[in-house]
């Protein structure tokens, strides 16, 4: 099984765009908004900015728009919220290995647990929605949302995530696994 980043998930996104506005990231190190109607350019946010708040890895590796903010993953794999004013906010994730936005949360699985993590952006607490007890190669993969839903990968099998806990498995097939959007990009060009 291959490990993917959320900006694996968020496909690397350095470009994103809304009714009016389109958001990009430039050499890694800058988010700049631009007006679809009449051109005018706006830097967001720089590695500069993030270092002054205390960012110590600024590079930023991917983004996503939700629910009026911007979203940046660091290359510390950290998943910061931004303000469409460029304002830096606050952490939401860490050591994120797979994660997606869902009903005015972030859910998440850090590299280094085998836990999903459910981070609520309005109340900006945190807690853990789905615990699994480590056995050689059984954890939880991708986390993903599609349609106004969220589904997570376990064992192989997806699973349709409810919040009183009763998940449905929507797809059974043991034999797939999680592969990288980097993986897949790379037989492109074969």
């Amino acid at each position: 099984r291959m490990s993917r980043g959320l900006g694996d998930v968020y496909k690397r996104q350095s470009l994103y765009c809304t009714e009016s506005e389109l958001y990009y990231i430039k050499n890694m190190s800058q988010v700049y908004s631009l007006e679809i109607e009449n051109g005018n350019q706006r830097l967001l946010c720089d590695s500069e900015m993030l270092k002054k708040a205390g960012y110590r890895m600024p590079e930023i590796w991917g983004m996503q728009v939700y629910s009026g903010h911007i979203y940046l993953e660091l290359c510390g794999l950290d998943v910061i919220e931004c303000g469409l004013n460029g304002s830096i906010g606050v952490r939401i994730a860490y050591d994120v290995r797979s994660g997606a936005f869902y009903n005015h949360a972030f859910f998440y699985r850090q590299r280094s647990s085998n836990d999903i993590y459910r981070f609520d952006l309005t109340s900006k607490k945190e807690n853990v929605i789905r615990k699994r007890k480590y056995r050689e190669r059984v954890q939880y993969d991708e986390i993903f949302s599609q349609n106004n839903k969220l589904y997570y990968q376990l064992e192989g099998a997806i699973y349709l995530y409810n919040e009183s806990g009763n998940d449905v498995k929507v797809v059974d097939d043991s034999g797939m696994y999680a592969v990288s959007y980097t993986h897949l990009r790379a037989h492109e060009t074969c």
